[in-house]
Parts: C-alpha cells; sequence; structure tokens
C-alpha cells in the first residue's frame, strides 16, 4: 500500500499552469505462460499433510529430490520459445506446455505443434514435462495425485481468470496516472470485462504494448489516464507495436540489441512514449525489463543494455522533457547484492547515497534520473519480489530530477509480503512498485 495517499493537490508551474501530481507505477505481472502452479520457480509447494497422504512416510525427503529434480528440468524448458497456437488460436512458447498431461493429446484437441517435436506423451524436444520428471519417482497413481493437487492450487490463485482481476484491482487501488508492465502477454486474454486491454479502457487507460524482438504476443507495455495523459500521433488500431516501429518520436519500441544473442526472441525491448500531461507538460515516459540474471551470470549483459539506453535518450530526450524510466531491470539491490552491475553506466550514489543515472540529453544538456527508492532499496528489509526461491529487490522507477520531485511520503512500500508470491492475495511473484510526482 501507498504510505500516504496524496490529495491530487495540483502543483503550480513556473508559467503558472497547473498539473496534477503525477503516480507512476511499474509492474512485472508474471507472463500467463510462466505462471502454473506447476513452474517450480514460483510453486505453492504442496502441504506436509498433502504430501504425507500422497507419499507416506518420509515423505518430506522424496518431495526435495522430487522437487530438485524438477528445478534441473525445467531448466531445459525455460528457453524453449518456439511459437506454437493453443485451440483459441492464441500463440505462446512451447514452454508452456510443461504442465500438460499427455503431450500426444493435443494436436488432436486443436493445438498447433509446428516447429516442436513431441517424443512421447511426457516428452518435448528432448525435455520432460512435470509429469515425466514426477513419474521418475513415483507412481503413475501419485504422480496424477500430486497433479491434481497443484492444480488445484492454480485454478485458485495462478490461472489467468483468478489472477486477471486481482491485477486490475492493483490498479483501482493504487490508481497510476502511467502504468509499466513487464511479461505482458496478456493482452488478448479475457477476464470477464473483455480482454485484458478492454478492461484497462474501461477503467480509464490507454496504451499499447511494445513487443519484444521477433515475440507476437509478449514484451512490455505503457497505460496512460485519458482523463490526464495523451499522445501527439494515433496508435496502432490493436495496440501492439513491433519491435522497431515508431512514430514520428510519438512513441517506439527499441531492440536493445544484445551482442551474442543471435535469436531475436531472446533479446529485450525498451519502449517508451512521450505524454502530455495535462495539457501542460510533456513527459517522456519509458519502460524496459533487461535480461534474467539466470542467462547472464556476470551481469555483463545488463550493464550493455544499460548503455544501450543510455545511447536512446542521448537522442529520444529532448530540451524541457522530462524523463522518467521504469521497469524490472533484474539487478538485485537488496543488501547492495548486484549494485556493481550499474558501474559503468553512469550510474552512481552521491555522498548522501541518493542515486542517479549522469546521462545525456539530446542537446548535450545533462540528464540526472534519480532512483525513486534509493533510500532504502539496498535495505535487506526490502524487496520487490520473491518466490519460494528468492527474495529480491529488482524493480526501478528512474525520475527527471531536474523536473520533477518525489512525494516520498506518497509511495509504496518496498516490501513483500511473508508468504512466496503469487498467492491467493498477490497475483504475481512481484509487487507493484508506485511513486508519485511533483513539477519542480
Amino acid at each position: 500500500m501507498l504510505c500516504g495517499i496524496c490529495s491530487e493537490s495540483p502543483a503550480v508551474c513556473n508559467d503558472g499552469s497547473v498539473m496534477l501530481p503525477l503516480r507512476v507505477m511499474t509492474y512485472n505481472i508474471l507472463a500467463d505462460e510462466l505462471s502454473s502452479n506447476l513452474v517450480p520457480r514460483t510453486m505453492e509447494e504442496p502441504s506436509s499433510e498433502v504430501l504425507q497422504e500422497i507419499l507416506g512416510d518420509g515423505a518430506e525427503t522424496k518431495w526435495r529430490e522430487v522437487d530438485k529434480a524438477l528445478n534441473n528440468e525445467y531448466r531445459k524448458w525455460h528457453p524453449m520459445k518456439t511459437l506454437v497456437t493453443n485451440p483459441q488460436g492464441l500463440k505462446m512458447k512451447s514452454r508452456g506446455l510443461w504442465d500438460q498431461l499427455d503431450l500426444t493429446l493435443l494436436e488432436g484437441k486443436g493445438w498447433q505443434l509446428d516447429g516442436v517435436h513431441v517424443e512421447d506423451p511426457v516428452t518435448l524436444d528432448g525435455g520432460k514435462t512435470f509429469l515425466g520428471v514426477v513419474q521418475q519417482y513415483m507412481t503413475q497413481e501419485q504422480s496424477l495425485q500430486l497433479y491434481k493437487a497443484l492444480e488445484k492450487v492454480h485454478l485458485e490463485s495462478r490461472a489467468w481468470e483468478a489472477r486477471g482481476p486481482r491485477i486490475l484491482e492493483k490498479l483501482k487501488v493504487y490508481q497510476p496516472t502511467v502504468v509499466a508492465l513487464q511479461e505482458y502477454d496478456v493482452h488478448d486474454l479475457t477476464t470477464g470485462l473483455g480482454t485484458f486491454r478492454q478492461a484497462l479502457e474501461g477503467l480509464g487507460y490507454e496504451g499499447l504494448v511494445f513487443l519484444g524482438p521477433g515475440q507476437e504476443k509478449v514484451g512490455v507495455a505503457l497505460f496512460w489516464l485519458k482523463s490526464r495523459a495523451k499522445l501527439e500521433m494515433d496508435l496502432p488500431e490493436d495496440r501492439k507495436l513491433r519491435c522497431g516501429a515508431s512514430a514520428s518520436g510519438s512513441y517506439g519500441n527499441i531492440d536493445l540489441e544484445e551482442p551474442g544473442l543471435e535469436r531475436p526472441m531472446d533479446r529485450r525491448p525498451f519502449g517508451y512514449a512521450k505524454l502530455l500531461v495535462d495539457d501542460v507538460q510533456p513527459v517522456l515516459c519509458c519502460v524496459t525489463h533487461l535480461m534474467t540474471s539466470s542467462r547472464d551470470k556476470d551481469g555483463a549483459v545488463r550493464k550493455q543494455e544499460l548503455q544501450t539506453i543510455r545511447q536512446i535518450l542521448e537522442s529520444q530526450a529532448e530540451v524541457n522533457c522530462p524523463v522518467v524510466l521504469c521497469g524490472d531491470f533484474n539487478i538485485n539491490l537488496r543488501s547492495g547484492l548486484e549494485e556493481h552491475i550499474f558501474e559503468g553506466t553512469g550510474h552512481c550514489r552521491d555522498e548522501t547515497q541518493a542515486a542517479r543515472f549522469h546521462w545525456r540529453r539530446g542537446d548535450g544538456a545533462e540528464l540526472l534520473l534519480r532512483d525513486a527508492f534509493d533510500d532504502v532499496n539496498t535495505d535487506p528489509a526490502s524487496s520487490s519480489t520473491r518466490t519460494g526461491t528468492r527474495l529480491e529487490t529488482i524493480d526501478y522507477i528512474f525520475y527527471d530530477e531536474q523536473f520533477l520531485q518525489s512525494l516520498f511520503a506518497d509511495r509504496s512500500l518496498l516490501q513483500c509480503p511473508k508468504e512466496a508470491m503469487p498467492n491467493k492475495d498477490e497475483p504475481s511473484d512481484h509487487i507493484p512498485v508506485v511513486a508519485t510526482f511533483v513539477q519542480r
């Protein structure tokens, strides 16, 4: 929750015009294809009672062995990104088939599996499914009992039908002016209020998804309150922008072109939109999702991505136009663990520990982007994502200190609940991160 909801009292600009506080939310909503309760990294594990009922004596020890095997096998699946099509005509990455009971039955149910090889009911392109792994340690009956127990949790808290409305509820609670979403693959999924995009429109938001390189469904997204902000140029009718496309500086989607990543879908997008806020002030809003640490052990890729973003803003950041940069950076600042990745990117802390990117605008003038949570995000008590295997602070909002002032009393608490996420209360494995600004 916000530390102290601001009263939305207007700020008077230097020229006498009025701008209401600008509230920004960044939120990794957890890709639908990764939300299954059978995916090890975000799994809500079976209770001791359930394990005892299924496995009998020594259940906990047996489960640890199975859990280790599931995590090891899923490492093969996470990079499986060949696009397949479900019976509803929606494309998804092949890794989303991890939780299927019998792969050989899918084509008969209307799936299109071009480009992947189903070897047997539990093997796809050399990788065993969830059921294929557990059957190596349990009887078929025990395996199905475990599957159904985990599936029950999935249907109650992980399935999109359960998560979608709760994500919308977060927006209702925080009422951000601008919201940046990562792992956004739900544009066309239904919520009971039409598609997710239509549900956002029902809450008063306009926006678009910036598709990742080589992607047809997943990317990052920006949405904004239509009553507060607008674009100079019209948006694509489907509100989808392919990587490499732009509209006369009004908005654009840029491939970060990480060196060594030849397959486009392995690379990351950078999306931006120049919004006229309250008919007063243009604000350049930017969103990204940097490389996962599992594919960038030493941080070199994330460092390069930040250097690329620096170059992008040197051409896109105009004079007298505030910049807001936010997203999931996958750089864990909890206890300062990965702050070294920022070295060489123009990021530094001053004597008060305030953290900023010292970059440049298009005209060569200095662009100072300050971390809106720099006073707390290295604290061991802080976090923005929690699963059964990790507790990290990796989500960021940077703001243009020349033009914007942060209302520190009006920002979200940078602290995950004690339970692993997602769960019945939290629809993602990340919490929303929210900050509020006024014009200087």
